[in-house]
C-alpha cells in the first residue's frame, strides 16, 4: 500500500544549511506518486525551498498543513477524491494561510481565473510552466538578507 502522507522534518540535532535553515517549507499534495516525486526532485536543485512533506489524500494534507505549517503548498487541481478547488477553499480558512500554488494539466483561461478568484497564489500549467517553480519560490523567499 502506498504510503499517502510523508513528511520530511528533519531531526532537530541533524546540521541543516544556513540556506536550508531559512527556506521556505513546502508541503506537496497531488495524488499522482510520479508527478509528487518530479517536483521533490526539481525543488532539491533550489536551495530556497524545503520539501517538509508530500499527500497523496487530501483529509491527510490537510491535517499535515495544520500539524506542519508549511509557508507553501503545491497543489493539483484536479485530486480523485476532493476538487483541487474545495481544498484550497479550506486551506485558506486557516490564518495566517500558506501560499498555494496550483497546478493544473488541463489549463483553460477561465479556471484560472476561477481559483485565482478563490485566492491560489499562483497557477502553473504542469507542460508549460513548471519550470517557472523555481522562481516563483525566490521571488516569494525575497533578497537574501
Amino acid at each position: 500500500m502506498v504510503q499517502a502522507c510523508r513528511h520530511y522534518l528533519l531531526n532537530p540535532t541533524e546540521s541543516h544549511s544556513d540556506e536550508r535553515r531559512n527556506a521556505l517549507k513546502v508541503l506537496i499534495l497531488d495524488d499522482s506518486r510520479v508527478m509528487r516525486q518530479r517536483l521533490v526532485a526539481m525543488l532539491s536543485h533550489v536551495p530556497e525551498v524545503e520539501v517538509v512533506g508530500e499527500a497523496e489524500d487530501p483529509l491527510k494534507g490537510l491535517r499535515s498543513i495544520r500539524e506542519i505549517k508549511p509557508d507553501a503548498v503545491i497543489l493539483d487541481v484536479r485530486n480523485q477524491r476532493r476538487r483541487g478547488i474545495d481544498i484550497l477553499r479550506n486551506i485558506k480558512k486557516n490564518s495566517p494561510a500558506p501560499v498555494v500554488l496550483m497546478l493544473t494539466n488541463e489549463f483553460y483561461p477561465k479556471q484560472r481565473r476561477s481559483v485565482i478568484q478563490d485566492k491560489a497564489d499562483f497557477f502553473l500549467d504542469k507542460f508549460t510552466e513548471l519550470d517557472r517553480l523555481g522562481s516563483v519560490f525566490r521571488e516569494l523567499k525575497g533578497p537574501v538578507q
